[in-house]
Protein backbone atom coordinates (compact mmCIF):
# COMPACT_ATOMS: atom_id res chain seq x y z
CA UNK A 1 0.00 0.00 0.00
CA UNK A 2 1.43 3.33 -1.04
CA UNK A 3 1.79 6.31 1.24
CA UNK A 4 -0.79 8.23 -0.81
CA UNK A 5 -3.29 5.41 -0.44
CA UNK A 6 -2.70 5.25 3.30
CA UNK A 7 -3.16 9.01 3.63
CA UNK A 8 -6.36 8.83 1.60
CA UNK A 9 -7.74 6.03 3.78
CA UNK A 10 -6.73 7.87 6.94
CA UNK A 11 -8.45 11.01 5.70
CA UNK A 12 -11.52 8.99 4.80
CA UNK A 13 -11.65 7.55 8.32
CA UNK A 14 -11.34 11.01 9.81
CA UNK A 15 -14.09 12.39 7.58
CA UNK A 16 -16.39 9.49 8.43
CA UNK A 17 -15.68 9.96 12.14
CA UNK A 18 -16.37 13.70 11.86
CA UNK A 19 -19.62 13.08 10.00
CA UNK A 20 -20.71 10.54 12.62
CA UNK A 21 -19.85 12.94 15.43
CA UNK A 22 -21.80 15.74 13.75
CA UNK A 23 -24.86 13.51 13.29
CA UNK A 24 -24.75 12.34 16.90
CA UNK A 25 -24.38 15.94 18.11
CA UNK A 26 -27.44 16.99 16.09
CA UNK A 27 -29.56 14.36 17.85
CA UNK A 28 -28.20 15.22 21.28
CA UNK A 29 -28.69 18.94 20.96
CA UNK A 30 -32.13 19.28 19.38
CA UNK A 31 -33.55 15.93 18.20
CA UNK A 32 -32.38 16.50 14.60
CA UNK A 33 -32.36 12.86 13.50
CA UNK A 34 -32.56 13.28 9.70
CA UNK A 35 -28.79 13.73 9.01
CA UNK A 36 -28.13 10.53 10.97
CA UNK A 37 -30.92 8.61 9.24
CA UNK A 38 -29.94 9.74 5.73
CA UNK A 39 -26.31 8.85 6.37
CA UNK A 40 -26.74 5.43 8.00
CA UNK A 41 -30.25 3.99 7.53
CA UNK A 42 -31.61 1.71 4.83
CA UNK A 43 -35.35 1.15 4.45
CA UNK A 44 -37.65 -1.05 2.39
CA UNK A 45 -40.31 1.08 0.68
CA UNK A 46 -43.48 -0.16 -1.01
CA UNK A 47 -41.60 -2.07 -3.74
CA UNK A 48 -39.65 -4.01 -1.11
CA UNK A 49 -36.17 -3.14 -2.42
CA UNK A 50 -33.76 -1.78 0.22
CA UNK A 51 -32.76 1.82 -0.48
CA UNK A 52 -31.00 4.55 1.53
CA UNK A 53 -33.39 6.59 3.65
CA UNK A 54 -34.26 10.00 2.17
CA UNK A 55 -36.66 12.21 4.10
CA UNK A 56 -39.83 13.40 2.37
CA UNK A 57 -41.89 16.49 3.18
CA UNK A 58 -43.76 14.95 6.12
CA UNK A 59 -40.60 13.49 7.65
CA UNK A 60 -38.73 16.79 7.35
CA UNK A 61 -41.69 18.57 8.94
CA UNK A 62 -41.80 16.09 11.82
CA UNK A 63 -38.10 16.61 12.45
CA UNK A 64 -38.40 20.42 12.22
CA UNK A 65 -41.16 20.43 14.84
CA UNK A 66 -39.08 18.28 17.20
CA UNK A 67 -36.16 20.64 16.76
CA UNK A 68 -38.49 23.50 17.66
CA UNK A 69 -39.32 21.76 20.95
CA UNK A 70 -42.77 20.52 19.95
CA UNK A 71 -42.59 17.15 21.66
CA UNK A 72 -46.34 16.46 22.15
CA UNK A 73 -47.78 15.82 18.72
CA UNK A 74 -51.19 14.86 17.30
CA UNK A 75 -50.80 14.06 13.61
CA UNK A 76 -53.55 13.62 11.04
CA UNK A 77 -52.23 12.54 7.66
CA UNK A 78 -53.12 10.98 4.35
CA UNK A 79 -52.30 7.35 3.64
CA UNK A 80 -48.83 6.03 2.86
CA UNK A 81 -46.93 9.22 3.63
CA UNK A 82 -44.06 7.79 5.68
CA UNK A 83 -45.32 8.87 9.10
CA UNK A 84 -44.60 5.49 10.71
CA UNK A 85 -41.16 5.41 9.07
CA UNK A 86 -40.45 8.86 10.46
CA UNK A 87 -41.19 7.81 14.04
CA UNK A 88 -39.32 4.51 13.75
CA UNK A 89 -36.22 6.19 12.28
CA UNK A 90 -36.33 9.01 14.84
CA UNK A 91 -36.69 6.56 17.72
CA UNK A 92 -33.92 4.27 16.41
CA UNK A 93 -31.54 7.21 16.01
CA UNK A 94 -32.24 8.36 19.58
CA UNK A 95 -31.67 4.83 20.87
CA UNK A 96 -28.30 4.47 19.15
CA UNK A 97 -26.86 7.60 20.75
CA UNK A 98 -28.68 7.61 24.11
CA UNK A 99 -28.07 4.86 26.71
CA UNK A 100 -31.06 3.53 28.67
CA UNK A 101 -33.55 5.12 26.29
CA UNK A 102 -36.92 3.33 26.18
CA UNK A 103 -39.41 3.60 23.34
CA UNK A 104 -42.99 2.33 23.16
CA UNK A 105 -44.49 1.87 19.71
CA UNK A 106 -48.16 1.04 20.13
CA UNK A 107 -50.58 -0.23 17.50
CA UNK A 108 -54.22 -1.23 17.71
CA UNK A 109 -53.51 -4.98 17.80
CA UNK A 110 -50.75 -7.59 17.74
CA UNK A 111 -50.99 -8.24 13.99
CA UNK A 112 -50.38 -4.57 13.23
CA UNK A 113 -47.51 -4.55 15.72
CA UNK A 114 -45.93 -7.55 14.02
CA UNK A 115 -46.24 -5.83 10.63
CA UNK A 116 -44.41 -2.79 12.00
CA UNK A 117 -41.61 -5.02 13.30
CA UNK A 118 -41.14 -6.90 10.03
CA UNK A 119 -41.84 -4.07 7.57
CA UNK A 120 -40.10 -1.14 9.24
CA UNK A 121 -37.74 -2.22 12.02
CA UNK A 122 -36.21 -5.37 10.57
CA UNK A 123 -34.92 -3.65 7.38
CA UNK A 124 -33.40 -0.88 9.52
CA UNK A 125 -31.49 -3.36 11.66
CA UNK A 126 -30.40 -5.44 8.68
CA UNK A 127 -29.18 -2.46 6.65
CA UNK A 128 -27.63 -0.39 9.44
CA UNK A 129 -24.35 1.17 8.30
CA UNK A 130 -21.16 -0.09 9.94
CA UNK A 131 -20.25 3.38 11.18
CA UNK A 132 -23.52 3.62 13.11
CA UNK A 133 -23.01 0.11 14.48
CA UNK A 134 -19.65 1.19 15.85
CA UNK A 135 -21.43 3.44 18.34
CA UNK A 136 -22.85 0.49 20.30
CA UNK A 137 -22.01 -3.01 21.43
CA UNK A 138 -24.87 -4.74 19.57
CA UNK A 139 -28.23 -4.25 17.87
CA UNK A 140 -30.78 -7.05 17.68
CA UNK A 141 -34.47 -7.50 16.97
CA UNK A 142 -36.04 -10.24 19.09
CA UNK A 143 -39.66 -10.80 18.07
CA UNK A 144 -41.13 -7.35 18.66
CA UNK A 145 -38.33 -5.89 20.80
CA UNK A 146 -35.45 -3.90 19.36
CA UNK A 147 -32.52 -4.01 21.77
CA UNK A 148 -29.50 -1.74 21.56
CA UNK A 149 -26.68 -2.63 23.99
CA UNK A 150 -24.34 0.30 24.61
CA UNK A 151 -20.59 0.03 25.14
CA UNK A 152 -18.72 0.19 28.43
CA UNK A 153 -21.65 -1.22 30.37
CA UNK A 154 -23.76 1.91 29.92
CA UNK A 155 -26.93 -0.15 29.62
CA UNK A 156 -29.53 -0.96 26.99
CA UNK A 157 -31.98 1.05 24.97
CA UNK A 158 -35.13 -0.84 24.04
CA UNK A 159 -38.00 -0.32 21.62
CA UNK A 160 -41.14 -2.26 22.51
CA UNK A 161 -43.67 -2.84 19.73
CA UNK A 162 -47.05 -4.09 20.87
CA UNK A 163 -50.82 -3.97 20.63
CA UNK A 164 -52.92 -1.79 22.90
CA UNK A 165 -55.46 -4.55 23.41
CA UNK A 166 -52.90 -6.00 25.86
CA UNK A 167 -53.60 -4.03 29.03
CA UNK A 168 -50.14 -4.88 30.44
CA UNK A 169 -48.28 -3.49 27.42
CA UNK A 170 -45.75 -0.81 28.39
CA UNK A 171 -46.25 -1.31 32.13
CA UNK A 172 -43.16 -1.32 34.33
CA UNK A 173 -40.80 0.55 32.00
CA UNK A 174 -39.53 4.16 32.32
CA UNK A 175 -40.64 5.31 28.86
CA UNK A 176 -38.97 8.28 27.16
CA UNK A 177 -40.57 8.12 23.69
CA UNK A 178 -44.10 6.87 23.01
CA UNK A 179 -45.91 6.59 19.67
CA UNK A 180 -49.43 5.38 18.94
CA UNK A 181 -49.81 4.60 15.26
CA UNK A 182 -53.19 4.57 13.44
CA UNK A 183 -54.74 5.86 16.64
CA UNK A 184 -58.17 6.36 15.06
CA UNK A 185 -58.56 2.58 14.90
CA UNK A 186 -57.53 1.86 18.49
CA UNK A 187 -60.24 0.29 20.70
CA UNK A 188 -61.49 2.18 23.79
CA UNK A 189 -59.58 -0.16 26.12
CA UNK A 190 -56.47 0.58 24.08
CA UNK A 191 -56.77 4.25 24.94
CA UNK A 192 -56.89 3.34 28.62
CA UNK A 193 -53.64 1.41 28.19
CA UNK A 194 -52.15 4.37 26.31
CA UNK A 195 -53.08 6.80 29.08
CA UNK A 196 -51.40 4.57 31.65
CA UNK A 197 -48.23 4.63 29.56
CA UNK A 198 -48.25 8.39 29.04
CA UNK A 199 -49.08 9.25 32.65
CA UNK A 200 -46.00 7.35 33.82
CA UNK A 201 -43.64 9.23 31.47
CA UNK A 202 -41.42 12.14 32.57
CA UNK A 203 -43.12 15.48 32.03
CA UNK A 204 -40.03 17.10 30.53
CA UNK A 205 -37.99 16.06 27.49
CA UNK A 206 -40.11 12.98 26.74
CA UNK A 207 -41.61 12.60 23.25
CA UNK A 208 -45.25 11.64 22.72
CA UNK A 209 -46.98 11.25 19.37
CA UNK A 210 -50.36 9.95 18.26
CA UNK A 211 -50.71 9.67 14.50
CA UNK A 212 -53.35 8.30 12.16
CA UNK A 213 -55.42 8.61 9.07
CA UNK A 214 -59.00 9.56 9.92
CA UNK A 215 -61.71 7.06 10.81
CA UNK A 216 -64.76 9.23 11.30
CA UNK A 217 -65.71 11.27 14.34
CA UNK A 218 -66.90 8.62 16.78
CA UNK A 219 -63.50 7.73 18.22
CA UNK A 220 -60.96 9.07 20.71
CA UNK A 221 -58.48 10.19 18.05
CA UNK A 222 -60.98 12.68 16.63
CA UNK A 223 -61.60 14.10 20.10
CA UNK A 224 -57.86 14.31 20.75
CA UNK A 225 -57.05 15.97 17.44
CA UNK A 226 -59.82 18.55 17.71
CA UNK A 227 -58.94 19.45 21.32
CA UNK A 228 -56.89 22.53 22.17
CA UNK A 229 -53.98 20.72 23.85
CA UNK A 230 -50.73 19.62 22.23
CA UNK A 231 -49.24 20.40 18.83
CA UNK A 232 -51.39 19.54 15.81
CA UNK A 233 -50.05 18.47 12.43
CA UNK A 234 -52.08 17.89 9.28
CA UNK A 235 -50.66 16.60 5.99
CA UNK A 236 -52.93 16.70 2.91
CA UNK A 237 -52.31 14.24 0.11
CA UNK A 238 -50.62 16.60 -2.36
CA UNK A 239 -47.54 17.27 -0.17
CA UNK A 240 -46.41 13.71 -0.97
CA UNK A 241 -43.95 13.97 -3.86
CA UNK A 242 -44.94 10.75 -5.60
CA UNK A 243 -48.71 11.37 -5.53
CA UNK A 244 -48.71 12.39 -9.17
CA UNK A 245 -49.14 10.67 -12.55
CA UNK A 246 -47.68 12.10 -15.75
CA UNK A 247 -49.69 11.01 -18.83
CA UNK A 248 -49.14 7.38 -19.76
CA UNK A 249 -46.74 6.73 -16.87
CA UNK A 250 -48.66 3.73 -15.59
CA UNK A 251 -50.90 1.14 -17.15
CA UNK A 252 -53.10 1.54 -14.08
CA UNK A 253 -54.40 4.87 -15.34
CA UNK A 254 -57.55 4.63 -17.45
CA UNK A 255 -57.13 5.89 -20.99
CA UNK A 256 -59.71 8.59 -20.23
CA UNK A 257 -57.12 10.24 -17.94
CA UNK A 258 -54.42 10.48 -20.60
CA UNK A 259 -53.73 13.86 -22.12
CA UNK A 260 -55.64 17.04 -21.26
CA UNK A 261 -58.88 15.64 -19.82
CA UNK A 262 -61.58 18.18 -18.87
CA UNK A 263 -61.56 19.32 -15.25
CA UNK A 264 -64.63 19.49 -13.04
CA UNK A 265 -65.44 22.71 -11.19
CA UNK A 266 -64.31 21.12 -7.91
CA UNK A 267 -60.98 20.09 -9.49
CA UNK A 268 -60.43 23.58 -10.85
CA UNK A 269 -61.01 25.04 -7.39
CA UNK A 270 -58.63 22.51 -5.86
CA UNK A 271 -55.91 23.32 -8.38
CA UNK A 272 -56.31 27.06 -7.91
CA UNK A 273 -56.45 26.99 -4.11
CA UNK A 274 -53.43 24.72 -3.60
CA UNK A 275 -51.45 25.33 -6.80
CA UNK A 276 -51.75 21.72 -7.92
CA UNK A 277 -50.76 20.33 -11.30
CA UNK A 278 -52.92 18.43 -13.74
CA UNK A 279 -50.74 15.36 -13.09
CA UNK A 280 -51.67 15.51 -9.38
CA UNK A 281 -55.35 15.75 -10.30
CA UNK A 282 -54.83 12.79 -12.63
CA UNK A 283 -53.46 10.76 -9.69
CA UNK A 284 -56.32 11.89 -7.42
CA UNK A 285 -58.92 10.86 -10.00
CA UNK A 286 -57.32 7.43 -10.19
CA UNK A 287 -57.47 7.05 -6.40
CA UNK A 288 -61.08 8.23 -6.43
CA UNK A 289 -61.96 5.46 -8.87
CA UNK A 290 -60.04 2.95 -6.75
CA UNK A 291 -61.29 3.96 -3.27
CA UNK A 292 -64.67 5.56 -4.00
CA UNK A 293 -66.02 7.76 -1.18
CA UNK A 294 -63.17 6.61 1.07
CA UNK A 295 -60.83 8.80 -0.96
CA UNK A 296 -61.96 11.75 1.17
CA UNK A 297 -60.95 9.91 4.34
CA UNK A 298 -57.73 8.42 2.94
CA UNK A 299 -56.54 11.43 0.94
CA UNK A 300 -58.16 14.56 2.42
CA UNK A 301 -57.56 18.18 1.48
CA UNK A 302 -58.55 19.47 4.93
CA UNK A 303 -58.96 17.96 8.41
CA UNK A 304 -62.70 18.61 8.14
CA UNK A 305 -62.89 16.54 4.97
CA UNK A 306 -60.94 13.71 6.61
CA UNK A 307 -63.23 13.50 9.62
CA UNK A 308 -66.48 14.13 7.79
CA UNK A 309 -65.88 11.42 5.21
CA UNK A 310 -66.53 7.89 6.43
CA UNK A 311 -67.82 4.88 4.59
CA UNK A 312 -70.40 3.82 7.17
CA UNK A 313 -72.14 7.17 7.38
CA UNK A 314 -75.66 7.49 6.09
CA UNK A 315 -75.87 11.17 5.07
CA UNK A 316 -74.02 12.41 1.94
CA UNK A 317 -70.47 13.61 2.49
CA UNK A 318 -69.81 16.67 0.35
CA UNK A 319 -72.78 18.80 1.48
CA UNK A 320 -71.90 18.16 5.13
CA UNK A 321 -68.28 19.08 4.47
CA UNK A 322 -69.36 22.33 2.83
CA UNK A 323 -71.77 23.08 5.66
CA UNK A 324 -69.10 22.42 8.29
CA UNK A 325 -66.60 24.73 6.57
CA UNK A 326 -69.17 27.51 6.02
CA UNK A 327 -71.06 27.35 9.31
CA UNK A 328 -72.13 30.73 10.69
CA UNK A 329 -71.23 32.09 14.09
CA UNK A 330 -74.15 32.37 16.49
CA UNK A 331 -75.58 35.86 17.02
CA UNK A 332 -75.87 37.79 20.26
CA UNK A 333 -79.27 39.22 21.19
CA UNK A 334 -80.16 42.83 20.40
CA UNK A 335 -80.42 44.84 23.65
CA UNK A 336 -84.19 45.15 23.36
CA UNK A 337 -84.57 41.37 22.92
CA UNK A 338 -82.13 40.22 25.62
CA UNK A 339 -84.76 39.32 28.22
CA UNK A 340 -86.83 37.44 25.62
CA UNK A 341 -83.77 35.47 24.46
CA UNK A 342 -82.92 34.56 28.05
CA UNK A 343 -86.47 33.25 28.52
CA UNK A 344 -85.97 31.11 25.42
CA UNK A 345 -82.78 29.57 26.88
CA UNK A 346 -79.97 31.88 25.70
CA UNK A 347 -76.84 31.84 27.88
CA UNK A 348 -74.12 34.45 27.63
CA UNK A 349 -70.78 33.41 26.21
CA UNK A 350 -71.92 30.26 24.39
CA UNK A 351 -70.78 27.84 27.13
CA UNK A 352 -68.26 25.10 26.34
CA UNK A 353 -70.94 22.41 26.69
CA UNK A 354 -72.91 23.97 23.84
CA UNK A 355 -76.09 24.08 25.94
CA UNK A 356 -78.61 26.86 25.60
CA UNK A 357 -80.09 28.82 22.70
CA UNK A 358 -78.07 29.39 19.52
CA UNK A 359 -79.46 31.86 16.97
CA UNK A 360 -78.03 32.27 13.46
CA UNK A 361 -80.70 34.42 11.79
CA UNK A 362 -83.43 36.68 13.14
CA UNK A 363 -87.09 36.11 12.21
CA UNK A 364 -87.93 37.58 8.80
CA UNK A 365 -91.26 39.23 8.05
CA UNK A 366 -93.45 37.05 5.82
CA UNK A 367 -91.41 33.87 6.34
CA UNK A 368 -92.86 30.76 7.96
CA UNK A 369 -90.87 28.62 10.36
CA UNK A 370 -91.11 25.13 11.87
CA UNK A 371 -89.75 23.82 15.15
CA UNK A 372 -88.73 20.18 15.58
CA UNK A 373 -88.45 18.90 19.15
CA UNK A 374 -86.69 15.77 20.42
CA UNK A 375 -87.27 15.45 24.17
CA UNK A 376 -84.87 14.09 26.80
CA UNK A 377 -85.49 13.34 30.45
CA UNK A 378 -83.67 16.35 31.86
CA UNK A 379 -81.51 14.17 34.12
CA UNK A 380 -77.71 14.35 34.41
CA UNK A 381 -77.09 11.05 32.62
CA UNK A 382 -80.04 11.19 30.20
CA UNK A 383 -80.36 12.20 26.55
CA UNK A 384 -80.52 15.88 25.70
CA UNK A 385 -83.56 17.85 24.67
CA UNK A 386 -83.10 19.63 21.33
CA UNK A 387 -85.34 22.10 19.47
CA UNK A 388 -84.36 22.95 15.90
CA UNK A 389 -85.88 25.96 14.12
CA UNK A 390 -86.10 25.83 10.31
CA UNK A 391 -86.91 28.64 7.92
CA UNK A 392 -89.37 26.98 5.54
CA UNK A 393 -88.82 29.63 2.87
CA UNK A 394 -85.00 29.37 2.67
CA UNK A 395 -84.36 25.92 4.16
CA UNK A 396 -81.89 27.40 6.64
CA UNK A 397 -81.31 26.20 10.19
CA UNK A 398 -82.03 29.45 12.01
CA UNK A 399 -81.89 28.55 15.71
CA UNK A 400 -81.34 25.63 18.07
CA UNK A 401 -82.09 25.08 21.75
CA UNK A 402 -80.10 22.27 23.33
CA UNK A 403 -79.73 21.13 26.92
CA UNK A 404 -81.06 19.07 29.82
CA UNK A 405 -84.58 20.33 30.50
CA UNK A 406 -87.67 18.88 32.20
CA UNK A 407 -90.77 18.44 29.99
CA UNK A 408 -92.54 21.42 31.64
CA UNK A 409 -89.45 23.62 31.13
CA UNK A 410 -89.07 22.72 27.48
CA UNK A 411 -92.77 23.28 26.75
CA UNK A 412 -92.50 26.84 28.04
CA UNK A 413 -89.31 27.60 26.10
CA UNK A 414 -90.44 26.01 22.85
CA UNK A 415 -93.69 28.01 22.85
CA UNK A 416 -91.73 31.25 23.36
CA UNK A 417 -89.27 30.21 20.66
CA UNK A 418 -92.07 29.37 18.21
CA UNK A 419 -93.86 32.66 18.90
CA UNK A 420 -90.60 34.56 18.35
CA UNK A 421 -90.28 32.93 14.92
CA UNK A 422 -93.60 34.18 13.53
CA UNK A 423 -95.86 31.74 15.37
CA UNK A 424 -93.90 28.76 14.00
CA UNK A 425 -95.30 25.26 13.60
CA UNK A 426 -94.20 22.87 16.35
CA UNK A 427 -93.59 19.19 15.72
CA UNK A 428 -92.72 17.16 18.83
CA UNK A 429 -91.76 13.50 18.81
CA UNK A 430 -94.33 12.16 21.27
CA UNK A 431 -92.60 8.86 22.04
CA UNK A 432 -91.48 8.60 25.67
CA UNK A 433 -91.38 11.89 27.57
CA UNK A 434 -92.31 13.78 24.43
CA UNK A 435 -95.93 12.92 25.25
CA UNK A 436 -95.72 15.08 28.39
CA UNK A 437 -94.45 18.02 26.32
CA UNK A 438 -97.30 17.51 23.84
CA UNK A 439 -99.86 17.59 26.65
CA UNK A 440 -98.35 20.81 27.99
CA UNK A 441 -98.53 22.40 24.54
CA UNK A 442 -102.15 21.34 24.00
CA UNK A 443 -103.78 21.67 27.41
CA UNK A 444 -101.64 24.22 29.29
CA UNK A 445 -100.42 26.62 26.62
CA UNK A 446 -103.18 25.91 24.07
CA UNK A 447 -100.70 26.47 21.27
CA UNK A 448 -102.70 26.33 18.05
CA UNK A 449 -99.97 25.50 15.54
CA UNK A 450 -98.86 22.01 16.60
CA UNK A 451 -98.50 18.97 14.39
CA UNK A 452 -101.12 16.20 14.57
CA UNK A 453 -101.28 13.15 12.33
CA UNK A 454 -105.01 13.84 11.86
CA UNK A 455 -107.26 16.69 12.94
CA UNK A 456 -108.95 14.65 15.68
CA UNK A 457 -105.71 13.06 16.96
CA UNK A 458 -103.64 14.30 19.93
CA UNK A 459 -100.76 16.71 19.40
CA UNK A 460 -97.41 15.09 18.54
CA UNK A 461 -95.49 13.03 16.02
CA UNK A 462 -95.53 9.28 16.67
CA UNK A 463 -92.09 8.08 15.55
CA UNK A 464 -91.89 4.62 14.00
CA UNK A 465 -89.11 2.88 12.13
CA UNK A 466 -90.75 3.56 8.77
CA UNK A 467 -91.41 7.20 9.59
CA UNK A 468 -87.81 7.68 10.76
CA UNK A 469 -86.59 6.21 7.45
CA UNK A 470 -88.91 8.57 5.57
CA UNK A 471 -87.65 11.61 7.50
CA UNK A 472 -84.08 10.54 6.89
CA UNK A 473 -84.70 10.15 3.16
CA UNK A 474 -86.16 13.65 2.87
CA UNK A 475 -83.28 15.20 4.82
CA UNK A 476 -80.60 13.32 2.86
CA UNK A 477 -82.21 14.38 -0.42
CA UNK A 478 -82.29 17.98 0.78
CA UNK A 479 -78.58 17.85 1.57
CA UNK A 480 -77.74 16.41 -1.83
CA UNK A 481 -79.74 19.14 -3.58
CA UNK A 482 -78.28 21.84 -1.28
CA UNK A 483 -81.79 22.92 -0.29
CA UNK A 484 -80.97 22.45 3.41
CA UNK A 485 -78.55 24.97 4.91
CA UNK A 486 -76.92 23.96 8.21
CA UNK A 487 -75.18 26.32 10.63
CA UNK A 488 -74.54 24.22 13.74
CA UNK A 489 -71.40 22.07 13.81
CA UNK A 490 -72.71 19.93 16.68
CA UNK A 491 -75.64 18.95 14.47
CA UNK A 492 -73.30 18.25 11.56
CA UNK A 493 -71.06 16.04 13.69
CA UNK A 494 -74.08 14.05 14.83
CA UNK A 495 -75.15 13.62 11.21
CA UNK A 496 -71.70 12.32 10.37
CA UNK A 497 -71.85 9.63 13.02
CA UNK A 498 -75.42 8.65 12.14
CA UNK A 499 -75.42 5.09 10.82
CA UNK A 500 -77.42 2.65 8.80
CA UNK A 501 -77.10 -0.44 10.97
CA UNK A 502 -78.03 -4.06 10.52
CA UNK A 503 -81.49 -4.53 9.14
CA UNK A 504 -81.55 -0.91 7.94
CA UNK A 505 -81.94 0.63 11.39
CA UNK A 506 -80.95 4.29 11.72
CA UNK A 507 -79.22 5.47 14.88
CA UNK A 508 -76.12 7.00 16.44
CA UNK A 509 -73.26 4.69 17.52
CA UNK A 510 -73.09 3.55 21.14
CA UNK A 511 -72.18 6.42 23.43
CA UNK A 512 -73.11 9.10 20.87
CA UNK A 513 -76.14 11.40 20.57
CA UNK A 514 -78.62 11.81 17.73
CA UNK A 515 -80.93 14.35 19.43
CA UNK A 516 -79.89 17.18 17.10
CA UNK A 517 -80.43 14.97 14.04
CA UNK A 518 -83.90 13.87 15.12
CA UNK A 519 -85.05 17.41 15.90
CA UNK A 520 -83.63 18.67 12.60
CA UNK A 521 -85.40 15.97 10.56
CA UNK A 522 -88.69 16.83 12.28
CA UNK A 523 -88.23 20.54 11.58
CA UNK A 524 -87.30 20.01 7.94
CA UNK A 525 -90.19 17.62 7.28
CA UNK A 526 -92.68 20.47 6.97
CA UNK A 527 -90.59 22.19 4.31
CA UNK A 528 -90.22 18.91 2.41
CA UNK A 529 -93.98 18.38 2.47
CA UNK A 530 -94.85 21.97 1.70
CA UNK A 531 -97.71 21.84 4.22
CA UNK A 532 -98.58 20.62 7.71
CA UNK A 533 -101.68 18.91 9.04
CA UNK A 534 -102.87 21.27 11.75
CA UNK A 535 -105.88 22.08 13.86
CA UNK A 536 -107.49 25.41 13.16
CA UNK A 537 -108.31 27.18 16.38
CA UNK A 538 -108.92 30.72 17.44
CA UNK A 539 -105.57 32.23 18.28
CA UNK A 540 -105.65 32.93 22.02
CA UNK A 541 -103.24 34.24 24.58
CA UNK A 542 -100.91 31.24 24.66
CA UNK A 543 -99.73 32.09 28.17
CA UNK A 544 -103.20 32.56 29.66
CA UNK A 545 -103.30 29.13 31.28
CA UNK A 546 -99.67 29.20 32.32
CA UNK A 547 -99.81 32.29 34.50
Amino acid sequence: MTTATMKKESLDVELRAARLAACVKAIYENHNWIPFAEAYFTISPKLGLPIPFRANYLQRSVCADRMAGKLRTKRLKSRQMGSTSAEICAAFAEMLVTPNFTVIFASDDILSAQRIATTFVEPLVRGLHADAKSLVESVELVKRELRVTHKNGLGKSILFIGGLRDETFGIGHPVHYAVMTEAAYAPPKGWSTWRNIVEAMPREHSIICIESTANGVDNEFHEQFTSDTGHHQFFPWWVQDDYTFPPGESELIPEALWGDFPLTEAEQMLMKKHQLTRDQIRWYRWKTKEDGELVHQYYPATPEEAFLSISRMSFPIRPLEDAYNNAKLALTPPPDKLSKWVEMGWREGLPWDGFGLHVWTYPERGHTYSVGVDTGEGQEDSDLTVCQVMNEFTGEQTAMLRGKYRPDEIADMVVKLAEYYNHAKIKVEKNGLGAAVCQQLEFVYHYDNCFRHEADKPVGYNMTRDRKAELFGKTAKALESFSLRLNDRTTIREMLSYRVGRGGTLSAPDGKHDDCVMALMLAYDDRAEGHTTRVTRRKADVYASAR
